[in-house]
């Protein structure tokens, strides 16, 4: 069963503070994705199953 796995980093945001520290953040969304495939059963026949994909988003922040 092949899976693909994807990440869009879609924004980034790096400031520089005025006591001189650095702050990054970022929103990420990864994805992954399962390709379609048939299943056979016990009786030989075939049984499509189609592609699942599940995303989500992850905010990260840095102080430096």
């Amino acid at each position: 069963m092949k899976v693909n796995y994807y990440r869009d980093e879609w924004f980034g945001l790096k400031a520089k503070l005025f006591d001189g520290n650095m702050l990054r953040f970022s929103a990420i969304e990864h994805t992954k994705e399962r390709v379609g495939y048939y299943k056979r059963s016990s009786s030989g026949k075939r049984k499509w199953k189609a592609p699942k994909i599940a995303s989500g988003q992850e905010p990260r922040f840095a102080c430096r």
